[in-house]
């Protein structure tokens, strides 16, 4: 039962030593949840929020990778055209929040042009 015991802490032990390491992708309900706070903005270009702005600053440094960023992307296309926010506002506010993008969403932008 000891040994049992022990195998248990090891493991455990090893998953906290690994897991800030291991990569985890953007998914759009991240993003949603993220950039929920921004919706009134999004759609009014009143504020933003400081928790609409710490929205944006988590999924700036989330969506490090490539992969992600297009994902993100796709899910902010998917989600104006849903919420009906406006891409003007949407694109003035990484700006807002003191974030740097390189690049303007619309709905003819192509995500898997993003390569940084």
């Amino acid at each position: 039962m000891g040994s049992i015991k022990m195998a248990n802490l090891t493991f455990i032990l090893a998953m906290l030593v690994i897991a800030p390491y291991a990569s985890q992708a953007v998914n759009c309900g991240q993003v949603v949840n993220w950039l929920m706070p921004c919706l009134n903005f999004l759609k009014t270009g009143a504020g933003p929020t400081s928790a609409c702005c710490t929205g944006v600053q988590t999924l700036y440094n989330t969506a490090s990778t490539t992969p992600d960023k297009r994902v993100a992307c796709a899910c902010i296309k998917q989600s104006a055209k849903a919420y009906g926010i406006n891409y003007g506002y949407a694109n003035a506010l990484p700006s807002k929040c003191n974030v740097d993008v390189d690049y303007n969403i619309s709905p003819d932008f192509d995500c898997s042009s993003i390569n940084n």
